[in-house]
């Protein structure tokens, strides 16, 4: 059996404290690269085409991934709910669509605002939300089991009542930490609907981040 020499165990004590050392650290620098890769989404809406009866809205993604925005639009003729502007886009949905597909993107939308009119926010009062139906189950916030949290699918209905008129509509939501609530609301001109935008932290990851949902309300028969 061969004796290491003095300065043949130090180095041999060094190459192992590195490797531990590494083993150590990796973990936190995978958190601390996916620290980076967070943030809220935004939400712009591009307003109203009159002649087609559609809103039309934008979410931009707040994940760092590089897609181009998202464009919505609600066909108050057909459905109350927000349909993907499928056609406006190249590939055909958004995680095909980078810089390929970005220029024909904005051209298409510049087409899109040069017929639609500005809404402008109104105030929420005589406005509430109510839960229709609710599911809750615990996850491991943003995978670590050591951090569980409540998930809330929810089904919601959101109100207006002024004591002449009521309007509703409902939406559906994922989203933790009871962050949600109404952020915006317009008026439509010519028009007895309502649009409402909600907020609620929708991203299970980091601090948590922001997502919106778009809430057409129409006139009921009560």
């Amino acid at each position: 059996m061969r004796l290491f020499s003095f300065s043949e165990l130090i180095a041999l004590a060094t190459k192992v404290f590195l490797i531990v050392a590494l083993m150590l650290c990796t973990p936190m620098l995978m958190r601390s690269a996916h620290a980076t890769v967070g943030g809220d989404d935004g939400f712009t809406l591009m307003g109203f085409d009159e002649r087609e009866n559609k809103v039309f809205f934008a979410i931009t993604d707040g994940d760092g991934s590089g897609y181009v925005d998202s464009i919505y639009y609600i066909d108050m003729a057909k459905s109350a709910r927000p349909i993907f502007a499928k056609s406006l886009y190249t590939a055909g949905n958004i995680e095909d669509c980078r810089e390929a597909c970005a220029e024909r993107l904005t051209q298409k939308t510049r087409q899109i605002e040069k017929r639609l009119i500005p809404l402008t926010p109104t105030h929420t009062a005589n406005l509430h939300w109510e839960i229709i139906s609710q599911t809750t189950k615990i996850i491991p916030w943003y995978g670590d089991p050591e951090m569980p949290t409540p998930e809330y699918d929810t089904h919601y209905q959101v109100v207006f009542d002024d004591g002449q008129k009521v309007l509703k509509g409902q939406g559906h939501a994922i989203y933790y930490n009871h962050n949600f609530d109404i952020y915006q609301t317009f008026k439509i001109p010519n028009r007895a609907e309502m649009l409402v935008v909600i907020e609620y932290t929708g991203k299970a990851f980091e601090t948590g981040y922001k997502k919106y949902d778009v809430v057409l309300l129409a006139p009921t028969q009560e």
